[in-house]
């Protein structure tokens, strides 16, 4: 054998080589800063981005001493969207907030900690003057005369909310709907939206660090949350609800639940993120991808 060919086999063999150690620690490195960009953060770091998202500290109201909106949490351009609720609203701003730059309208945002969208609540809200701030919006929406209106109907039962029972919040819910369609909003689309599961004392990020996964192991994974077969009623009786007040209705707990239980993942590929940030709230990233998807259900361009 001379020299050339000599060179040629060794070449090869040290260019298959190459590829047997480097392929795998490339593709090894390139799962891994997937995993990085979207790692199980500690939750402090997952809040504060939520927070900055959500308009903490303007469009969303934590401070107690904190009863109105600035000017600019309604945005001068038509059509226009409110969005009313406390922070599981709140947590649904991302989502409208991206489609705008796909689509041209205005987004009036007035969500407030610890204020679910339900009149006459004073006394069973752990926060004081909910009732003047429902007010205040209720005025708002009738002056704004929106195209749509997005309530968000999150789970107000324990927590900072003081009801005696489940009755009572559907019962206050139900009127306050009511009041709704008996305001003078002559275009109006009023599109509730519903509950999303509740993780009891966990989250989905603290989930996968018990179970040491890195969140792209994670994708297609799903686990039961405690109240699942609570939330499942509760999301059925809203629906009921709304369907006899001819009120649209978005159902979220079945984008991320099923039979199976409930994702702690979404998204695919180079895409993907936690659903939830803690116990219960949307994680930015979940946000944009549940309205995006659920856009054509109730917006019309």
């Amino acid at each position: 054998m001379n020299l050339f060919k000599l060179s040629i086999i060794r070449w090869n063999y040290i260019a298959i080589s190459s590829l047997i150690i480097f392929v795998p620690i490339f593709l090894y490195i390139s799962i891994n800063l997937l995993d990085l960009k979207n790692i199980s953060r500690p939750r402090e770091d997952l809040s504060s981005s939520w927070l900055k998202a959500t308009r903490s500290g303007s469009c969303f109201i934590k401070d107690h001493g904190v009863n109105s909106f600035p000017n600019f949490c309604t945005e001068n351009l038509r059509p226009l969207l409110v969005l009313w609720g406390d922070s599981h609203a709140a947590s649904l701003y991302p989502g409208f907030a991206n489609l705008q730059n796909f689509n041209k309208f205005g987004i009036a945002q007035f969500t407030t900690a610890g204020c679910p969208p339900i009149l006459k609540i004073d006394g069973l809200t752990a926060r004081g003057s909910c009732d003047s701030i429902n007010e205040s919006i209720i005025l708002n929406i009738v002056k704004l005369q929106p195209k749509y209106l997005v309530v968000n109907s999150a789970y107000w039962v324990g927590g900072n909310y003081l009801w005696k029972n489940e009755n009572e919040l559907l019962a206050r819910f139900k009127k306050t709907l009511q009041v709704l369609k008996s305001l003078k909003l002559k275009n109006t689309a009023i599109i509730i939206i519903g509950p999303i599961q509740q993780w009891a004392e966990t989250s989905p990020n603290e989930i996968l660090k018990i179970k040491n996964l890195r969140i792209s192991q994670a994708l297609g994974m799903r686990e039961y949350p405690q109240y699942i077969n609570f939330f499942t009623d509760l999301d059925i009786k809203l629906e009921k609800m709304t369907k006899e007040l001819g009120i649209t209705y978005i159902s979220i707990l079945r984008e991320f639940c099923n039979l199976e239980g409930c994702l702690l993942v979404a998204g695919g590929g180079a895409e993907i993120g936690l659903v939830q940030i803690d116990s219960g709230h949307l994680s930015e990233f979940a946000s944009i991808k549940l309205i995006k998807k659920l856009q054509p259900l109730f917006m019309e361009y």
